[in-house]
């Protein structure tokens, strides 16, 4: 895949919240005196895909990118394997990619808003 991280998500009505519920290894980022320097507006719809050789969930999202004064407009497809066969996975991507004349986007948005703030 173009992408692989490990990620840890929670529901939280908080920063605050999330970070209390990360594993011990993290405890370090239990703190409260962080600033926002970017963020994101997202519209995200998801929905599990089930192929006959892989299961993928594919999300949609729209909304902005902010970083210091600056936005920038987002509109992407993310296809995250979950199970299966990466071969099959990677060419459901390629397929995927030439009939929608898709590009890979090789940052992230927590990089792209990053950029925004550093302008």
């Amino acid at each position: 895949g173009l992408h692989t991280h490990a990620e840890y998500e929670y529901p939280a009505g908080t920063l605050a919240e999330g970070l209390g519920q990360l594993p011990a290894e993290l405890s370090m980022l239990r703190r409260d005196d962080y600033v926002p320097i970017c963020g994101t507006h997202i519209r995200r719809t998801a929905v599990v895909l089930t192929a006959a050789d892989f299961t993928a969930e594919l999300t949609f999202d729209e909304g902005t990118l902010e970083g210091g004064a600056h936005r920038a407009l987002l509109s992407e497809i993310e296809c995250e394997q979950k199970a299966g066969d990466p071969a099959a996975f990677d060419a459901f991507g390629a397929v995927l990619a030439a009939e929608f004349s898709l590009k890979a986007e090789p940052l992230s948005k927590l990089a792209r808003a990053l950029a925004l703030a550093d302008r």
